[in-house]
């Protein structure tokens, strides 16, 4: 289908916000230097064309589109995949649709030309979504027209009103529906411009005040015409004017600010198509036409959004052969150059009929039309697109995966993206450790990429056979302010943690393992000189080492739960006052205070002793393997020298 016949037809809208109301549907600009996310939506027959797209505030897709069998159908990915289904089932004319969504419900209504009946009973209906069903069609026009005469509208969806701009028989009209959220009954119709063929392929949008404002195409006079009622009644006004034919598949978004943008497609008599660009500031004047990019001889007809930067996005058909095309996508983000590129060309046409949305997050959404293979698809863009592998493996808890994970961040837009410091987030960050990173405040160029590497780390308190999750955040602030968060997981195994540790005067190895349910875990414990071990004990009572009767290495049998092993050692010396064990008379005298005691049992602590501290201590000797208070006289072998402080001794045998 050509783009002139395409003017006559009811083009897509788009929902509250940054927004944008097509004049007329047309193909799509593309390239594959980005990284584009693509989708089939429905190939039953011959579907697709006359495709709308509206997003609503849980930034899910809502499509109205036309089937060969005078259809209207309608489909969304709301639900997380994609559902389909025929809203209107005949008498629905291939003159296009227009979908919005209303913000406070997220139910969607469309526009569409209905041709049963007489003269008087056939034009523009609306078909809204009640929450559970599609409602009964509603009919905004006062009165019948010639029904051969070309027909197009758009609808835009402001603080719960809908607006509709539409031509009837060969003059262009306005109305909007009467009561907020209610699209059931609509106000008499305006007439804004009366003069033959004005209106064609027009596009409206609505400001936060209510105030609309429309851009159209005559179609004889080849003029591109806006008005508006901003000052309260409608005024009419002459965009652009030549021998070229202008204003062709125009399309009209509006920004938070007020601000309007608008793309068109303009010829000249060579002719050279092309795809220009026009802004108006609030309550200013239309800037000068700057040319966006080459539709080629038979593309063109733009659809255009508007993103929190008050960038414009714009989608387009670029075909120079009937039967031939692709989808393409051109910004000016980043500054006033324009870049383009390719989005789709995985068949030999595609790419009519495309709408073009974006959500908070800045994600590019296009609808479009693949006359290849007569289907409906959608191709999406996110401006950070972080590639991430399937989730960790099993990992005990305790310990890491290995080898490190990378993780690579691509910057999907045409123009540089300044990235801030990459954290993990969510429910367990601290399970998920950053090991390097070549991201964070990086000024990261348009189609190039970095990397994060990272490894799973689940603590020992983890529960087992458990799914850890987390975020990876990461914030962008030029030119946009968003933080995209890729989604982390991991799993901890089945396996008991137990660990090993050792008290004064040996060691005990391993200090940490795994251990599958039911499993063995054998502990080598080797005191340090001067030291036996006293015990070896499990925490949980479940399994004991009793001193004397076993020896090194210990065998922990059946573990059935987290423990931790205990090794515990003895010699003959301690300090009565802090009870720790010495493995000699010299160590236990450098551990002392002034005043206080060592004893040493009922055996033989071989080892010079040198008395050297300008402290009062004591040595008591004569007791059992207990320390208990009974008197045994203790042999000391080898030399005390007192040179400093003094040494009271009882119950010794100096040798």
């Amino acid at each position: 289908m050509t783009t002139r016949t395409w003017l006559n037809l009811i083009p897509r809208a788009f929902p509250l916000g940054l927004a944008a109301g097509l004049c007329c549907l047309a193909p799509a600009l593309a390239s594959a230097a980005s990284q584009w996310t693509t989708s089939q939506v429905d190939n039953t027959a011959s579907v697709g064309q006359y495709a709308s797209l509206a997003l609503d505030t849980n930034k899910k897709m809502h499509i109205s589109y036309f089937d060969s069998a005078a259809k209207l159908k309608y489909a969304t990915d709301k639900s997380g995949s994609w559902a389909r289904t025929s809203v209107i089932a005949s008498s629905v004319v291939a003159a296009g649709t227009a979908i919005a969504v209303d913000a406070a419900t997220n139910n969607p209504q469309i526009s569409y030309y209905y041709n049963a009946g007489s003269s008087n009973t056939r034009g523009i209906r609306d078909v809204a979504y009640t929450g559970s069903a599609w409602g009964t069609a509603s009919n905004p026009n006062s009165a019948g027209f010639t029904p051969s005469t070309a027909m197009a509208t758009t609808i835009f969806n402001q603080g719960g009103f809908s607006y509709l701009a539409y031509v009837r028989g060969s003059t262009l009209y306005y109305t909007k529906s009467s009561t907020a959220h209610d699209y059931t009954a609509w106000a008499t119709p305006t007439q804004i411009d009366s003069t033959t063929n004005a209106g064609v392929g027009n596009s409206i949008v609505v400001n936060a005040a209510g105030k609309a404002y429309v851009v159209g195409y005559n179609s004889t006079s080849t003029d591109l015409l806006y008005y508006t009622n901003e000052t309260g009644s409608w005024v009419k006004t002459t965009l652009a004017s030549s021998a070229s034919i202008v204003g062709k598949g125009c399309s009209l978004a509006i920004d938070a600010s007020g601000n309007l943008h608008l793309s068109y497609l303009e010829t000249t008599a060579t002719p050279t198509y092309k795809i220009r660009y026009l802004k108006k500031l609030a309550g200013g004047a239309w800037q000068s036409a700057v040319d966006v990019a080459d539709s080629g001889s038979l593309g063109g007809a733009p659809s255009i959004a508007v993103d929190s930067t008050g960038a414009a996005h714009i989608s387009f058909y670029y075909s120079n052969a009937t039967g031939s095309g692709k989808l393409r996508y051109a910004t000016n983000l980043g500054g006033a150059t324009w870049n383009s590129e390719d989005v789709d060309t995985s068949s030999a046409d595609l790419g009519s009929y495309s709408g073009i949305a974006l959500d908070s997050d800045q994600t590019v959404y296009i609808a479009y039309y693949d006359a290849t293979n007569s289907a409906l698809k959608v191709s999406t863009k996110k401006p950070l697109l972080a590639t991430v592998p399937a989730a960790f493996s099993n990992v005990d808890r305790g310990y890491q995966s290995s080898p490190d994970t990378a993780i690579t961040i691509t910057n999907n837009l045409l123009t540089n993206q300044s990235i801030g410091t990459i954290v993990t987030g969510g429910a367990n960050p601290t399970d998920f450790v950053i090991a390097s990173d070549s991201c964070s405040n990086l000024q990261l160029l348009p189609q190039s990429s970095c990397t994060v590497q990272l490894h799973f780390a689940p603590p020992v308190n983890a529960p087992r056979s458990t799914a850890r999750i987390a975020t990876l955040a990461i914030p962008a602030t030029t030119p946009y302010t968003l933080t995209a968060a890729t989604s982390l997981s991991g799993t901890t195994s089945d396996k008991y943690l137990v660990t090993g540790s050792a008290g004064n005067g040996g060691s005990i190895n391993p200090t940490m393992v795994a251990v599958a349910p039911g499993g063995n875990q054998i502990f080598t414990v080797t005191p340090s000189s001067g030291f036996s071990v006293g015990n070896v004990t499990a925490n949980t009572g479940v399994s004991q080492f009793v001193p004397d009767t076993l020896t090194s290495p210990y065998t922990l049998s059946n573990i059935s739960a987290d423990e931790n092993v205990l090794a515990a050692f003895v010699s003959p010396i301690r300090i009565l006052d802090n009870t720790y064990f010495y493995g000699s008379l010299q160590s236990a005298y450098g551990a002392v205070n002034d005043g206080w005691t060592i004893q040493s049992q009922a055996s033989i602590p071989a080892g010079d002793l040198l008395v050297d501290r300008d402290l009062s201590v004591n040595l008591s000797g004569g007791y059992d393997s207990t320390f208990a208070s009974q008197p045994n006289l203790t042999a000391v072998q080898g030399n005390v020298t007192i040179s400093n402080g003094t040494l009271a001794v009882d119950n010794l045998l100096l040798q």
